[in-house]
């Protein structure tokens, strides 16, 4: 997520702990009550944890991903999980059905972006679905 996307999205800024007390409670309060809020959180989880496996988090960032965002053991098995799935290896390539080599390696466009490659759409569909389903064995 580039600086000026992840500064104007207050659930980044929220998951690093990078809000005053009163933001962080009213973020918190919406996250009750609101679905579509509860949504967005979990995209900008999933986000993030990219951000962070590709390298595009500041180092202030990565201090806090690793102090505060990684604080449960939910959140560690979600970027474990995203590290097997997005295959975090640079040198990983994959062949698509027609044949075509794409290159996990190259950061992908943002989310929001109607070039968003459709890999990456689903691998985060099957990483929400696979640790939706850990979660609720974990239950």
């Amino acid at each position: 997520m580039n600086d000026t996307q992840e500064n104007e999205n207050p659930f980044y800024r929220f998951l690093l702990g990078d809000l005053s007390p009163n933001e962080q409670e009213r973020i918190e309060i919406r996250l009750l009550d609101d679905l579509e809020s509860q949504e967005l959180i979990q995209a900008t989880e999933f986000d993030l944890i990219d951000d962070y496996i590709q390298k595009d988090l500041t180092a202030e960032d990565v201090q806090r991903f690793e102090q505060v965002f990684l604080n449960s053991p939910a959140r560690r098995r979600k970027l474990a999980a995203a590290r097997i799935l997005l295959n975090s290896n640079p040198e990983a390539t994959e062949a698509t059905p027609s044949g075509k080599v794409i290159d996990l390696s190259q950061p992908a466009l943002r989310k929001g972006s109607k070039n968003t490659p459709a890999w990456r759409l689903a691998v985060r569909l099957a990483a929400s679905i696979l640790l939706l389903a850990r979660i609720g064995v974990a239950d």
